[in-house]
């Protein structure tokens, strides 16, 4: 039985849109930002929480396109792609950025139910590290920006 990568499922789902120990999921904080119009506020890294959900976004579908075996996307994509500029940051722009986020869950989360605890130890492709260390890196990146996003709702 696969119970590492059952549980990498598990927690994504929960920072995502479940009950997460530490208080309330992703999408709810999200949620909440949207109607607070606070897409465009700067957080303390100077980045806009726009751009902190891009910069999400882009772990995630580097991750994907690793998982993928015929992945296309070479890394430097990704880097050169980590943290874009946004110049016009509208409520479109978050929307659209929600909803990329929700497709990426989606496809995420369907290439873990078809992998095995063996992939964990295999190394990511272009990179110095194994698959194990990039999920739970990003479990762990997602709820750092989480936390600042939040921060930032609770400043407005």
């Amino acid at each position: 039985m696969d119970k590492e990568i059952l549980f990498i499922q598990f927690q994504l789902r929960e920072i995502y849109d479940g009950n997460p120990w530490y208080g309330r999921p992703l999408m709810s904080i999200l949620h909440q930002a949207t109607t607070l119009d606070a897409w465009n506020k700067q957080v303390s890294s100077g980045h806009t929480n726009l751009v902190l959900l891009r910069h999400m976004i882009n772990w995630r579908l580097f991750t994907i396109s690793r998982l993928e075996e015929d992945a296309n996307e070479h890394t430097n994509y990704f880097d050169d792609n980590n943290w874009r500029i946004i110049l016009n940051a509208t409520k479109e722009n978050w929307l659209d950025a929600m909803n990329d986020l929700a497709v990426s869950q989606k496809r995420l989360l369907h290439l873990l139910s078809m992998a095995s605890d063996g992939i964990l130890d295999n190394d990511v492709p272009g990179r110095t590290y194994d698959y194990r260390y990039l999920l739970y890196g990003i479990i762990q990146h997602d709820i750092y920006h989480i936390g600042q996003i939040m921060i930032s709702i609770k400043e407005d």
